[in-house]
């Protein structure tokens, strides 16, 4: 036994093709000429020569129309000459018309439903008639430009959108790259002092890892959103810099000042981390002055995140790299650059053995 085979046609994709739409616009107007005409009533040997009349007007605006949206769109409407534009179309609709106008009086007699039509143009002047047709393409030109932009506009925009979603799904993939990096640097860093605590046997080892643990817990569950409670961030830089005090010699000054409104601010997460560890990394183990790590943050009634971190250093010895900065600083710069484009501002000063990095966040 087979399977079904499925052997409906194809409607929905064919009417989709350009030329099958074309086709079936100069049908309609086909018809609803022929309509017109068999309504007049139509004698039994006159059918054909009706509808070869009917032609060759149908040819002379088919010719207007492809020319038009083939050649002069493209090349003058594009190029935004109008003036070119208008001379080549006038010039185009009026060679049409006589040429039409000279196939029917030259090779079409006139159907007897269009008695006396000839003696008419006679009348009235062939330059009458070339101005009618002319009217009758310039009509037509029209329609179809507008048809023609329409679908063209929808065409840009569905371009448009799917550029705008490509954008994003690379900022996207490129922000998830730059927050990744966060996380191993920074389990690195704190690893290698709790094992270093375990090598001596230190009481604090066990205090270290329940502090690490509930760190990675946020770091891991709570921040795949792109923006997260501004509270929740200072709770975890608390809990940092709780974990960092444990490490460090008492002798060096932590401060930590926040002025926050409760008003539901939020911010991208782990943005201000690299910046505090940079300071940990540098400001701590210096081999002159009173280390000490100083840190501001505070958001003003317009919704501007400030932040200040500032730490002593060791002025780098001759042929040393390792400088404050690095990739920790990198990051977060690029990370502002995706996330708020055009609305922070991030100053480094490096002066006199002093580092302090100065961020502004339009939160709005």
């Amino acid at each position: 036994m087979g399977g079904t085979v499925n052997t409906s046609f194809p409607v929905k994709g064919l009417f989709e093709k350009r030329w099958v739409q074309h086709l079936l616009f100069w049908l309609a107007y086909m018809t609803l000429f022929s309509s017109f005409h068999m309504s007049r009533g139509i004698s039994e040997g006159e059918g054909l020569t009706v509808a070869l009349f009917e032609l060759v007007h149908l040819s002379g605006l088919v010719m207007a129309v492809y020319l038009n949206l083939r050649i002069l769109i493209p090349r003058y409407i594009d190029q935004k000459k109008y003036l070119q534009y208008t001379i080549m179309l006038l010039a185009a609709t009026l060679l049409i018309s006589i040429m039409i106008n000279f196939i029917i009086e030259v090779f079409l007699p006139d159907p007897p439903l269009f008695k006396g039509a000839r003696r008419h143009r006679i009348n009235k002047g062939i330059e009458f008639f070339v101005f009618m047709y002319m009217m009758v393409q310039f009509f037509f030109v029209a329609v179809t430009s507008f048809l023609h932009y329409i679908k063209e506009s929808a065409r840009l925009n569905e371009i448009a959108l799917r550029v705008k979603d490509l954008e994003s799904s690379k900022l996207q993939t490129e922000l998830d790259s730059l927050k990744a990096q966060i996380n191993p640097h920074f389990l690195f860093n704190t690893l290698n002092n709790i094992y270093s605590h375990s090598l001596f046997k230190s009481e604090q080892t066990p205090e270290m890892i329940l502090k690490l643990s509930g760190l990675m817990n946020y770091m891991i569950y709570e921040c795949q959103d792109a923006r997260v409670p501004l509270s929740k961030e200072i709770e975890f830089i608390k809990n940092f810099m709780a974990l960092e005090k444990v490490r460090i010699d008492e002798s060096v000054k932590i401060s930590l000042n926040i002025t926050i409104p409760e008003n539901g601010h939020e911010v991208a997460p782990l943005l201000f981390i690299p910046l505090l560890e940079n300071a940990f990394k540098y400001g701590v183990n210096i081999r002159e002055g009173s280390p000490y790590i100083n840190m501001d943050l505070s958001v003003s009634e317009n919704d501007i995140l400030e932040m200040v971190i500032e730490n002593l250093f060791d002025e780098p010895i001759a042929g040393q790299e390792d400088v404050p900065g690095g990739i920790g600083l990198e990051n977060v710069r690029k990370r502002l650059e995706l996330i708020y484009p055009g609305k922070h501002e991030m100053e480094i000063v490096d002066k006199d053995g002093k580092f302090r990095v100065n961020l502004r966040i339009d939160l709005r």
